[in-house]
């Protein structure tokens, strides 16, 4: 499994917790709306992503949980070598 594959399922894995079922819907959906769809993206391709997540969940389920899964995910690419 390559880095690309680890660094989304851990994205929807958090999603998951907030959007039982939707979390593949919400990824792609997003990256189609950023013109990310269908490519292996760059740490910052990662980032760009998440921040506007990061802003949908907010809207839904506050701040702090929407800050919580984008620091997680911020760690996670910190530790890989995205990109």
């Amino acid at each position: 499994m390559d880095l690309d594959t680890l660094i989304e399922i851990e994205l929807k894995k958090k999603l998951e917790k907030l959007i039982d079922g939707l979390s593949s819907t919400i990824v792609e959906l997003h990256k189609k709306r950023l013109g990310l769809s269908g490519k292996v993206l760059s740490k910052e391709e990662y980032i760009l992503l998440m921040k506007d997540i990061r802003e949908s969940i907010e809207r839904f389920a506050g701040r702090k949980i929407a800050d919580e899964i984008y620091n997680d995910m911020i760690k996670l690419l910190e530790n890989e070598h995205v990109g």
